[in-house]
């Protein structure tokens, strides 16, 4: 095994370590190839950065009374993003919403996104045939994997 397959197999784990430590998300992965190993992990670490970014807005971001991000949505987040970059072949965009929560949106042109808060999240996807899913449901990584599922299947993989 080369350094670099090493030190990308080494970080995720080190991260998984480190969630399952705090409570935070709780997954087991199953072993893909090398390439789409690496192109998946480019993806979500891309994904963490910007939520580190959004993690840091002050109260009041938008001059509008904005609420900063708040913790739990933060956390819950970053197991979102973990568990959506294994599944879609493309980063999804991440806003942040004037209510403390996070919100995920499909890229492209596809209808469908994810709001995550401290508790729950909700979703919503359309497909080409105007049929909907929707829902709110508890946080947790196997309620948001059965949700993303479903978006998946109404808009196709994305």
């Amino acid at each position: 095994m080369n350094g670099f397959a090493y030190s990308i197999q080494t970080e995720t784990a080190s991260r998984r370590r480190e969630s399952r430590s705090h409570g935070i998300c709780l997954l087991n992965f199953p072993a893909i190839d090398l390439y789409r190993n690496v192109a998946v992990q480019k993806r979500i670490r891309q994904a963490l950065n910007r939520l580190e970014e959004l993690k840091s807005l002050p109260e009041n971001w938008d001059e509008n009374g904005a609420l900063s991000i708040e913790r739990r949505a933060y956390e819950n987040t970053k197991c979102a993003l973990e568990i959506i970059g294994e599944k879609a072949s493309e980063a999804w965009n991440l806003f942040p919403n004037t209510n403390g929560t996070l919100l995920l949106t499909a890229p492209g042109k596809q209808l469908a996104s994810i709001n995550i808060g401290n508790e729950n999240f909700s979703f919503f996807a359309m497909g080409k045939d105007k049929k909907v899913v929707k829902g709110m449901r508890e946080f947790s990584p196997e309620n948001l994997t059965n949700a993303f599922d479903q978006i998946q299947a109404e808009i196709g993989r994305v």
